[in-house]
Order: structure tokens, then sequence, then C-alpha cells
């Protein structure tokens, strides 16, 4: 069944039977009667402490160094193949700008006014902000492999049930939950430092205290790192999804994914 192949891979994980749900005893039977205490209580927790332990390390060494094709079943691959994919897809160039699903474009009000921004020549600033927001995403996207490792670390057998017999992104929607705080930190410093550097802050600040003077516009107030930090993490995610579902629907995205599994772990 699914849950014992979930259990098996737990297994072959470095977890312990220890460590997995065991059944309930019987009504009835001699552990609600009283007639049978099982010793080492504490022992036994502690152990189960330290299968959590153990689990952890011989996860990090797996996902750093795992050269062997991944196993059909195993919702740690899910998470960790498809964790590996999207950052090696999106922490390159063009990760982000030639990818017309997460492409990251101007924020929304100076969408609303760009065709008449494009009509009074001011087109080629237009791309250089665009260029730049997704360079700037494309620079913090490294910055999530750490993260995503310390994820995997974490799951435990409850986790990793859910992730297999969830949807085709129920490991991405582990990942989302786990680590969009995290992130968000990460990613703001690269994010701030990539748009200085190439003036796309300077660009934006301009153009918006220029577009807040005409009558005719109404601007809200706008952080533009806070709005590529956010289409970047979107964008991240988006791809974490895609690559999940491939590897769980084809079996050969497993395989060719560990090309991306030894590349992220040079990186």
């Amino acid at each position: 069944s699914g849950a014992h192949r979930c259990q098996l891979a737990w297994l072959r994980r470095g977890g312990s039977q220890q460590a997995l749900p065991q059944e309930q005893p019987h009504v009835g039977g001699p552990l609600l009667r009283g007639e049978h205490h099982p010793p080492g209580a504490a022992a036994e927790a502690h152990q189960r402490r330290r299968d959590g332990g153990a689990m952890a390390a011989i996860l990090s060494i797996d996902v750093l160094n795992d050269f062997f094709t991944p196993l059909v079943d195993d919702p740690y691959d899910f998470g960790r193949i498809g964790a590996a994919n999207a950052v090696s897809s999106t922490a390159r160039l063009d990760g982000y700008f030639a990818n017309e699903a997460i492409k990251i474009l101007l924020p929304e009000p100076i969408r609303k006014v760009e065709k008449a921004l494009r009509f009074a020549g001011m087109g080629k600033k237009l791309d250089e902000l665009v260029l730049g927001m997704n360079r700037a995403a494309e620079a913090a996207a490294p910055f999530a492999k750490d993260i995503f490792l310390d994820a995997i670390r974490q799951m435990n057998f409850s986790d990793a049930q859910q992730i297999f017999k969830g949807s085709d992104t129920a490991a991405t929607d582990y990942f989302r939950a786990k680590t969009t705080p995290q992130l968000t930190t990460l990613f703001r410093p690269p994010v701030a430092k990539v748009m200085a550097d190439n003036g796309v802050t300077k660009l934006f600040t301009t153009l918006f205290n220029d577009l807040a003077k005409l009558p005719f516009v109404k601007l809200e107030k706008l952080d533009l790192e806070t709005y590529v930090v956010d289409r970047a993490l979107f964008g991240l995610f988006h791809v974490l999804g895609q690559e999940e579902t491939k590897i769980r629907r084809d079996a050969a995205a497993r395989v060719r994914s560990e090309e991306h599994t030894s590349e992220l772990q040079s990186r």
C-alpha cells in the first residue's frame, strides 16, 4: 500500500521501525488492563529522538552526495530533486527573464500606464527596469538551496506521509509553508544590491516620482524590493511545483534530475 511504501522509504533513509506510527493495542488487551507495562519508556522516547537526528544526518548526506537512481515512491525525493531542479532552473542567467511563466513584469501601477509611457519614448527605460528586476531575482535564487536542504532535514515521518498521499505539489506546499519567511529575509539583500548596482532602484524611483506628479495618475507607495522578492518567491515555488509534478508522473525525470542535484551541490 501507499503507507507501506512510505514507511519503507523512511526505513531506507535510516529511520527505525520504532519511530514509525505503531498500531494501538486492542481494547481489553493486556496494556489496557494494566497487566503489562513496557519497561524503559523514557529510553524509547530518547531512541525516537535519536532516530530523528539520525534521519536528519542521513538526509543531509543523501541530499548532498546522492548519485543513485531515485526511488520511485520516495516522498523525500519529490522534495529533494524538485528543489534541486527549481534552484538550478532559476539561479542562472535568464532563469526568470526568459521564462514567461515567472518573468517579473512591471509593477501594476506602472503597467497601467505602460502604453502611454512607451508612446512618450520611455520604452527603453521600462525594458531596463524589467530586465534589472529579473536579474535581481536570478541573483537571489541560489540562496534558497540551504533553506530547502534544512527543510528536508526537518521533515518527519508524518510530513513524508502527507507528501506521499498528497497532490502533485504536496512537497512544494511543504516547502512554501516551511521556508517562505526565511527566504523572504534572505532574498532581500541580494535583490537590493543587484538593483542598486545596476541602477534599477534609482531608475524606478525617478520614474515613480515623475508619474506621481501627473494629475491623471494615481499611485500608491510601492516598495520595489518587496515587490521583486515576492515575485521571485512566486516564481521559485511555481517552478518547484512544475518539477515536482514531472518527478511524480515521469520516472525518467527523476534520473535526469540527478544532473541538477550534482550541479546544485557545487554552487
